[in-house]
């Protein structure tokens, strides 16, 4: 479903200005107005229609700010209208992300820059309206109305007695952010005999305070639910009772609809207490600025959708990009101007995740430290549990399952169980009893209890029919989730072919995994078939049908089993790996999606017995000089990864002020400072000196003394003559278009002579962090340029970094003596470039990966 490019607008009817009462009174109305009837004439040709990013643009030429506000309402208000419209009240409609995102974009841009004087009106629901939008019949009866509907995190909620209540419009409800639960009621009114059954009393509402107990008493019987998160969207049918649920530290935002087309009243019909004196109106607006919750929503919805980007990367068991989206999540939270700041809930639930992409590298210490810093801090700061302490115990529990501390493991379980029970919450118990199932698996076997295995069995048979019956909605729809809930059914299943092992029922073991296996391919995460392939091919091997098992050991082209156990080793792991490589001698030299070896993520898991066993493993097929060249690469590629992501990247996440290439310059030298091994893998900064380098006459070569070693507390022939002289008329022009750089203080990076060419191997390795931290790369660019891999690689990271980021320069010098910013259309692409060694492909491809994450 594709934005629709023609928008009859509300103001075609004399709707939109108004039906806005707030807006009556503002400045620039007239111009909005005679703005948008020119547009509508189109100069008296009434085939030419503008398409929705056409006004976009024509509302951004207006002259002044509060001109840009009201048109920008008027646009996101068409076209939230026309969508609502043309769907009606259907139920379940599915409306594009891209959609939300465009009327949201112009609603919020009215309201940032802060000229429309619209205040919030607190409802006894629970929630702050801002209202954008109501439209009147000629009796002056509501038709149409639009609201943004806010609910803050817990202290700033509405009435806690308010159990549902019912319009007699149906309404459509667009969610920006947050996540809440909507549940629908089956409403009965109860006559004086069976008044003693009653739930609830029914309060009328007329958004002017409650009128009090109407002497009407109901039963009221839940009857179904949905959650709706950001780009989601539903219809609440007229006259239907039904409740928003949030969670009381989370907030949740909604653009509301309510058509009134069908004898609307503004009236709303609350189910309250049965004792109305308990229940009093707290109508009324509130001074919060309808500026500051947009604000606010903004936030949210760019935090919640880089979450689900990092998710959804993790569900594929792509980590990297993962962790690009979650540390970006985490600038919007630290931003000087966060709104989110006071809101420490949503810096847990980005640091949760990285704690959960550090266990899945196997950095066990770290996500120890996280998951536990943020236990102490939940549990002071929260009044109850949520499922946000409940997913770090889980999370915690699975690293300490990891570690060989099964009691401690299974207390972290208990806990998640515990709180899954308090809250209901089916989800979290699915999970926990999974685990608690696995913790009793392994202290069964340690000790030959059959109690414990029977316990595990059980627990594990109850995790696979809890996760699949959590895969369809109470309208018989597939659940949102339903990739994770089939990742938890096949590790349920898998684990239960375990159990069928330690039982000795082979050939239950072989069709439990056998449908595991078929089970994991949905889930989309390779890890998960990985290890689903492992406990197949033994189920298969104990029942003598080695060929079969040898074909899910050694898959090609994706997560291989051996793979999926050096990412999260353990001794349980190690045992499988020692299996693998010893008894069977799988293949080790295979790469993964991400071009990764089993070698890489036993390095980049920091695990030196899981590595040494690869390695065992490797030196069984190949030469010591090529394994142990292998075991360089693998160090390197950890070294880049962890300064590209962990170091550098915060940096540039800082913003793009006056200093951040110098902060990017100074975390590079603490990298090195702080890590013998990167000092070894990597050169530092150096540079040469312009005036050194007009000096010298030549190329200065690296023997000669001439560059410098950038320090944080510091300010930083033929052929090669050719070279030298475009250098320095490079340099020179450059100086002539930046005349406020100081050439006594202009330094140079060049290849010859900050690389020692002696002993290269530092230098070339830091090659692409040193060009990071330059303010600008220059390219003498000549007919086979873009055709040399190194050359392209880095005119790939130059672009990326100054098109993600704005602190970057690129200049290209040709041989005629121009020097021109370089092409921002140019698109690099390192096929078919040429190496002087091809042994170096596998760092060209991986540097290219790197670099396109740094955007």
């Amino acid at each position: 479903m594709k934005p629709p490019r023609t928008v009859p607008l509300p103001l075609q009817h004399e709707g939109t200005i108004e039906a806005t009462p707030a807006l009556k009174e503002t400045q620039g109305v007239e111009v909005v107005r005679g703005w948008i009837h020119t547009h509508l004439n189109n100069g008296g040709d009434p085939h030419a229609v503008l398409s929705i990013h056409e006004w976009g643009q024509e509302a951004a030429g207006l002259h002044d700010e509060v001109s840009k506000s009201l048109a920008n309402l008027v646009l996101g208000l068409a076209l939230l209208r026309q969508q609502c419209v043309r769907d009606g009240a259907e139920v379940f409609t599915s409306t594009h992300s891209s959609i939300i995102a465009l009327v949201w974009g112009h609603v919020r841009d009215a309201l940032t820059i802060g000229c429309l004087t619209i205040l919030p009106e607190r409802r006894p629901q629970g929630f702050l309206a801002v209202p954008l939008y109501t439209r009147l019949d000629p009796e002056r009866r509501i038709r149409e109305h639009v609201s943004l509907n806010v609910w803050l995190s817990e202290g700033e909620r509405g009435r806690p007695e308010v159990a549902a209540y019912s319009q007699t419009g149906w309404a459509r409800n667009w969610v920006l952010a947050g996540k809440g639960t909507v549940y629908a009621y089956k409403v009965e009114v109860l006559d004086e005999a069976r008044r003693t059954t009653a739930t609830h009393a029914v309060y009328e509402h007329p958004w002017s305070g409650c009128n009090g107990l109407q002497n009407t008493v109901v039963r009221a019987v839940e009857v179904g639910s949905g959650a709706y998160t950001h780009d989601m969207s539903y219809t609440v049918l007229a006259d239907s009772y039904h409740r928003t649920e949030v969670d009381a530290q989370e907030i949740h935002a909604a653009l509301c609809f309510a058509d009134g087309s069908e004898d609307f009243r503004v009236e709303t019909r609350l189910l309250g207490p049965l004792d109305g004196g308990k229940f009093e109106s707290f109508y009324g607006t509130q001074d919060c600025p309808a500026s500051n919750l947009a604000h606010l929503v903004d936030a949210v919805r760019r935090f919640d959708l880089l979450i689900d980007e990092g998710r959804q990367h993790s569900s594929r068991a792509d980590w990297e990009p993962a962790q690009r989206a979650i540390r970006n999540a985490i600038g919007i939270y630290n931003s000087p101007d966060s709104p989110l700041t006071s809101e420490r809930r949503y810096l847990a639930i980005a640091l949760a995740e990285l704690g959960n992409i550090a266990r899945r590298f196997g950095r066990y210490d770290r996500a120890v430290d996280i998951f536990e810093e943020l236990l102490s801090h939940l549990e002071i700061s929260e009044k109850r549990p949520s499922r946000l302490r409940a997913e770090i115990n889980g999370e915690l529990g699975v690293v300490l399952r990891h570690l060989g501390r099964l009691d401690e493991a299974r207390g972290a379980f208990e806990a998640q169980y515990a709180i899954g029970k308090e809250l209901g919450w089916e989800r979290g118990l699915c999970r926990a009893v999974g685990n608690l199932g696995m913790i009793n698996y392994q202290l069964g076997q340690a000790t030959n209890n059959e109690r414990l295995l029977d316990a595990a069995i059980m627990q594990q048979r109850e995790r696979v029919e809890r996760a699949r019956r959590l895969m369809k909605t109470d309208e018989g729809m597939e659940a949102p989730d339903r990739g994770r809930l089939n990742a938890w059914e096949t590790i349920g299943l898998s684990r239960l072919s375990l159990c069928h092992t330690a039982r000795g029922n082979i050939h239950e073991a072989v069709e439990t995994a056998r449908e595991s296996l078929q089970c994991s391919y949905a889930s989309g995460d390779p890890t998960v078939v990985a290890m689903t392939r492992l406990i197949y091919g033994r189920a298969l091997l104990l029942d003598g049908r080695r060929d079969e098992a040898l074909h899910e050991f050694n898959p090609m082209g994706t997560c291989t089993p051996a793979m999926a156990l050096c990412k999260e080793p353990s001794d349980e792991h190690r045992g499988y790996l020692r299996e693998l490589v010893t008894d069977l001698d799988v293949k080790l030299d295979v790469v993964d999606e991400q071009g990764y070896s089993a070698l890489d993520y036993a390095v980049f898991s920091d695990d030196k017995e899981t590595q040494q066993i690869v390695i065992q493993g490797l030196q069984r097929r190949f030469p010591a000089v090529q394994v142990a060249r292998l075991q360089t690469e693998a160090h390197l590629r950890r070294g880049y990864r962890e300064i590209f992501q962990e170091a550098l990247r915060p940096v540039l996440l800082e913003g793009g002020d006056h200093g951040g290439l110098r902060r990017l310059r100074s975390a590079y030298s603490r990298a090195l400072g702080t890590d013998a091994s990167k000092a070894a893998q990597f050169d530092q900064l150096k540079f040469v000196l312009y005036q050194d380098f007009k000096a010298s006459g030549k190329l200065p070569w690296s023997t000669g003394g001439w560059a410098r070693v950038f320090r944080p507390e510091t300010v930083a022939e033929s052929e090669e003559n050719t070279q030298y002289r475009r250098m320095l008329v490079a340099a020179e022009h450059f100086l002539s278009l930046h005349p406020s750089v100081n050439p006594n203080k202009l330094g140079i990076w060049i290849d010859v002579a900050c690389v020692d060419q002696t002993s290269p191997a530092a230098g070339v390795n830091a090659l692409p962090m040193n060009l990071m931290q330059c303010d600008a790369v220059i390219s003498l660019v000549d007919d086979r340029y873009y055709t040399r891999a190194w050359c392209s690689v880095e005119v790939l990271m130059v672009q990326i970094l100054r098109r993600a980021w704005g602190m970057h320069l690129w200049y290209v010098h040709d041989k005629q003596g121009g020097l021109m910013e370089g092409p921002r259309d140019l698109e690099i692409n390192m096929s078919g470039t040429v190496l002087s060694f091809e042994e170096e492909r596998p760092k060209i491809v991986f540097l290219e990966r790197q670099s396109k994450l740094l955007g």
